[in-house]
């Protein structure tokens, strides 16, 4: 039985597959590590958030959503590193005693496997009831 050549033929047949099944895997790994970390970054962010007083009649409303966008921003940042095109948004929703704060945060994606282009945007939202409950009377 002769086989010169077919082990290097299967090779060659079998090894784009090969790669092509570890660089997906690696792609949807990299998906999958950086939601988590946007996950738990919105989720922090907005938890900090909800703990300042938003004050009577909202005169602080700005600062704690404020405080609430840059809590995100710093949370994503201690976990990933740096990012120039994400974007954290905090509101306030609700009259009291039902007051929530409601926070949204998007970062750019791109796979760390370079022959797939995925620049796609991941995203996550978060609603916290605040600590403070204040009626405007």
């Amino acid at each position: 039985m002769r086989r010169r050549g077919a082990n290097a033929l299967e090779f060659a047949l079998l090894l784009p597959v090969f790669v092509a099944f570890v660089g997906a895997s690696m792609h949807y790994s990299w998906l999958l590590v950086e939601q988590a970390n946007v996950r738990g970054a919105v989720a922090e962010g907005c938890r900090a958030g909800s703990l300042h007083d938003p004050g009577i009649h909202d005169s602080h409303a700005d600062a704690l959503l404020a405080a609430a966008s840059a809590a995100i921003q710093t949370a994503y940042e201690s976990e990933a590193g740096s990012c120039k095109d994400c974007v954290a948004t905090a509101t306030l929703e609700g009259d009291a005693p039902n007051r929530v704060l409601r926070c949204q945060f998007t970062v750019p994606f791109s796979g760390v496997v370079p022959w797939v282009q995925d620049h796609s945007l991941l995203s996550d939202e978060v609603v916290v009831r605040l600590e403070f409950q204040r009626s405007a009377r």
